[in-house]
């Protein structure tokens, strides 16, 4: 699927998966490209090399805190997608996982 076409209304029709959803409202934020520290990329490097695909061994905490720094931000790159919902700390969950495993696999 092309950037263009990733919007709320395409992902919850199944038109675009979760990681381009996800991706494209962390990229819209326009935050920086890697706020985690290399300790924690190592940490979920290894997570994900144990099989751990959702980064679910992490706790849930350290990517709730996110929410504060960056809540607002990516409510704003989720609105440049069609998505006027109030954004919750589960979407800020799922956008810092897509980053950071953007941040893993070199994307950015």
């Amino acid at each position: 699927m092309t950037a263009e076409n990733i919007s709320r209304e395409n992902y919850v029709n199944g038109r675009c998966s979760h990681e381009e959803y996800y991706r494209a409202v962390y990229n819209g934020a326009g935050l920086q490209a890697n706020p985690f520290s290399g300790a924690s990329v190592e940490e979920c490097r290894a997570l994900l090399a144990a099989g751990d695909e959702h980064l679910n061994r992490k706790p849930l905490g350290w990517w709730d805190a996110f929410h504060g720094a960056y809540g607002r931000a990516l409510a704003a790159g989720a609105r440049k997608l069609g998505d006027g919902a109030a954004y919750c700390f589960a979407n800020t969950v799922c956008a810092m996982k897509q980053r950071m495993r953007d941040v893993i696999e070199g994307r950015v």
